[in-house]
């Protein structure tokens, strides 16, 4: 079958829009960690950026500003307002355990005296940075082989995935050390620190081949010789979208930015302000 006439699945994972504990720079429980009005306007500006891309499925953790934040950038589609958000524990942000009212600097400071690499980070009653990674890549490869078992060459089906800042750099790195899966266009978010709120990656699923050739053994026949079995699934990062040229209204009142929002030619030239 030619390279291009494989079935693939298109995903943007993106970032939860600005929430009260992000202002505080705060690690915040879920059920008080609400979009501020500077997250509700990077929603709809994120969901006009997105608006014509056909989104057949759509999954976000069952966080509050994740869930509003996926359901803010359907809203803005041309061709995807009515697909639902389906809520997934998995992609939770990281389990902070009891570093979960602290400031961002007491968790790091915290983090960086267990003098280990960032993904041996564990916390008190919470999760290490591998397991969150682990959990995200373990979900979005559960999704893009169901979506890969069913469709028929050529088909693409695109996702829209939102989730938590963390947890995508620890998909990342998890994905990077997996032997399950090879990786393409790796500069795209190799560099990843951390997403700022309401950007996105996006990237191409394919099945690889899972089988290794045929070869010819010592008595002249022709055997299938199953070796270490080769990556199942290829991931090519194509780009990002970072979204700190919103920057410039991050200043404005409630209603400035309410009114901002309703002046949809301002709003799209914000929107596609494209960083890649």
């Amino acid at each position: 079958m030619a390279e291009n006439q494989k079935a693939k699945v298109v995903v943007y994972l993106a970032r939860h829009a600005e929430t009260s504990g992000n202002v505080k720079q705060e690690i915040t429980k879920q059920e008080v960690d609400l979009l501020t009005d500077l997250g509700k306007v990077q929603t709809n500006l994120l969901g006009i950026h997105l608006s014509t891309v056909k989104f057949d499925f759509a999954y976000s953790s069952d966080y509050g500003r994740a869930v509003n934040t996926a359901v803010g950038i359907l809203k803005q589609s041309e061709l995807s307002s009515q697909v639902p958000v389906k809520t997934e524990a998995r992609l939770r942000e990281v389990n902070f355990g009891k570093y979960e009212a602290a400031s961002y600097d007491q968790t790091l400071q915290y983090a960086f005296g267990l003098n280990v690499p960032p993904l041996e980070w564990s916390f008190p009653e919470g999760e290490s940075f591998r397991e969150a990674g682990i959990r995200m890549l373990n979900f979005i490869t559960e999704i893009c082989e169901n979506i890969l078992s069913e469709a028929q060459p050529g088909f693409t089906s695109t996702v829209l995935i939102v989730s938590h800042s963390a947890s995508i750099v620890n998909f990342c790195n998890a994905l990077h050390e997996s032997s399950l899966n090879e990786v393409v266009g790796w500069g795209h978010a190799k560099d990843l620190k951390l997403m700022v709120n309401a950007s996105y990656m996006r990237f191409e699923v394919e099945k690889t081949k899972n089988q290794t050739p045929a070869v010819v053994d010592k008595r002249g026949l022709e055997e299938e010789i199953m070796s270490e079995s080769p990556p199942l699934l290829r991931f090519t990062f194509t780009d990002k979208h970072v979204s700190q040229h919103l920057n410039c209204i991050r200043y404005l009142d409630s209603k400035s930015l309410y009114r901002f929002t309703t002046q949809n030619s301002k709003a799209k030239k914000y929107a596609n302000c494209v960083q890649q």
